[in-house]
């Protein structure tokens, strides 16, 4: 495993202090096939105070608003979501509706080290991994996570790091995917200091639309009774 059980504890049980300051980042895997649909949330370094949440609907117009209504509430920076397989509609409809706070992640892409890597999937958990081994990250006390986390695994024979595919990873986890490694892998894909540094620069008007999507989706409200 990528992930020895150790290293799993220890991230439980470590406590990593943030502040309002961090950028609140958030991950969003859009389910299919009978999969859930997971958003997870995270500063700094630091998941174990936010954790993540489900969402069973399988209507994509639901999970839009559903998704939205979580961004908004928690007056998050930013959002990660893969546009794989079935994600592409949903993601698409948020980044209409949250701009470029909405940023698309896809698996199958090339890795920014290509040299290293053998896709973008590959390279998000390698360094997802990193965290875990440098003692940077915390992480809820989840058997899900921790049971996903230890089924993780690399393909050894390849010329470039490569993780063992989401197909074969069912059969380890009883039919069950990787859901909230995969969200925890797309928050942590991009830098904190992005947002950070031009977080007070936008602080002041960032929000500053979003009442009025709130207002306007409580206005007509009453066309779907």
């Amino acid at each position: 495993t990528l992930f020895p059980a150790d290293w799993i504890e220890d991230a439980k049980n470590r406590e990593i202090v943030w502040t309002e300051d961090d950028p609140l980042i958030k991950g969003f895997d859009v389910g299919g096939g009978g999969d859930p649909s997971v958003i997870g949330s995270r500063r700094g370094g630091n998941v174990k105070d936010f954790g993540f949440v489900i969402n069973k609907e399988s209507d994509s117009n639901k999970v839009v608003e559903w998704a939205k209504t979580n961004f908004l509430k928690d007056e998050a920076d930013c959002m990660v979501g893969d546009v794989g397989n079935l994600g592409w509609h949903v993601i698409g409809a948020l980044k209409k509706e949250l701009g470029w706070r909405m940023i698309s992640f896809d698996n199958r892409n090339t890795a920014v080290r290509d040299d290293l890597y053998q896709n973008k999937r590959a390279e998000a958990i390698y360094n997802l991994r990193d965290l875990f081994q440098n003692k940077l990250i915390s992480i809820p006390d989840d058997e899900e996570l921790t049971n996903e986390l230890l089924a993780i695994k690399a393909i050894i024979d390849r010329p470039k790091r490569a993780i063992v595919g989401k197909k074969e990873l069912r059969k380890t986890l009883c039919g069950e995917s990787t859901n909230k490694v995969d969200v925890l892998a797309m928050m942590f894909s991009i830098s904190d200091e992005n947002y950070t540094r031009s977080y007070k620069k936008r602080d002041k008007y960032r929000y500053k639309d979003d009442e009025d999507l709130i207002n306007s989706d409580q206005e007509n409200a009453w066309m779907a009774a």
